[in-house]
């Protein structure tokens, strides 16, 4: 049986279809652990000494799950996890390396010839500040309510962010504000409804294109200043075409609508990408929607960052 790799979990910093052999993220001074099948009497090497490999006991490993999640795991999910008899390798980045990282080897020994290859970059963690801002209008009786269905939780919303871009990019977003974002110019208002009236009510549904200074004065004011705001309304259209999310790439901030309500969505993990893949480049990053598993295809629940596009657009820190 030939050597291959496999994940953990999904979107967890291993690509094992990556050409011309698997690829990895490795966090400086921290740790991805992966599956190795058709290991038996083999040893593994790093080419460059960059890597601390260990392999762990398998009852450790599915008992470190149950600490994370805090309760005991399925059955059905140890059974999977242990399917096609693995060894379990923890791997921290103990060195910096450059852009071609090193080469992890198995094999019989040093200088035998490979049964299995796999590409390693170590990062360093980069440390990024985000303001999440649930949008507030008044009501026909002037109250403040907000705009998108209901205050949500913060700790939640930046959770599911990282969830994504930690494991896979060693990125981790810090939230530097919450605040909600009242839409209390009411000049600014009409204009961006079309109205001379002087009390005018917000529909449930706006227009981005119309409202795209009112967001870029939020945007410009905020105090302290983070590396991106998403601004979260009820719906909203962008050329007349209902969206989930859309992002002004030089504005630094993005819409998003009630649709990240669902615990599973990645609409803002996916406007994140949008901004962070352009800087610098002048054109809209994306992935060719080449798979439905990417999280910069459009119109899916992808989580995958390709390997490539992690050292190419969103994390350099492998000096």
């Amino acid at each position: 049986m030939s050597v291959r790799f496999g994940e953990m979990r999904k979107s967890s910093g291993l690509e094992v279809d990556h050409k011309p052999f698997p690829a990895m993220i490795v966090p400086f001074r921290s740790s991805i652990t992966i599956k190795v099948f058709g290991a038996d009497g083999l040893s593994w090497f790093d080419d460059r000494g960059l890597l601390d490999i260990k392999e762990l006991p398998r009852d450790v490993v599915i008992m470190r799950d149950v600490a994370t999640n805090g309760t005991a795991i399925p059955p059905v999910l140890i059974a999977t996890q242990i399917l096609g008899n693995p060894k379990f390798l923890r791997i921290i980045g103990k060195g910096l390396g450059d852009k071609a990282g090193t080469t992890m080897r198995v094999a019989k020994s040093r200088k035998s010839k490979a049964e299995g290859s796999l590409q390693a970059v170590v990062l360093k963690q980069r440390s990024l500040k985000l303001s999440i801002r649930p949008v507030q209008v008044r009501d026909v009786k002037k109250n403040w309510v907000y705009h998108c269905e209901r205050n949500y939780d913060a700790k939640a919303l930046l959770g599911r962010i990282n969830a994504v871009w930690t494991p896979q990019a060693n990125i981790v977003f810090a939230l530097t504000s919450f605040n909600p974002a009242r839409l209390e110019d009411e000049k600014a208002l009409a204009e961006a409804l079309g109205t001379k009236s002087e009390n005018p009510l917000v529909p449930p549904i706006i227009e981005y294109n119309d409202f795209l200074g009112i967001f870029q004065k939020f945007r410009d004011n905020e105090k302290p200043k983070p590396d991106f705001t998403i601004f979260i309304v009820h719906r909203f259209t962008h050329g007349g075409l209902e969206g989930s999310g859309t992002t002004h790439l030089k504005g630094g901030f993005a819409l998003v609508s009630d649709d990240v309500s669902d615990e599973n969505d990645t609409t803002m993990a996916h406007e994140i990408g949008h901004y962070f893949g352009t800087l610098g480049k002048g054109s809209l990053y994306g992935d060719n929607n080449t798979s439905k598993d990417l999280l910069m295809s459009q119109g899916t629940d992808g989580t995958k960052i390709p390997f490539d596009d992690v050292i190419k657009y969103f994390n350099t820190n492998y000096k």
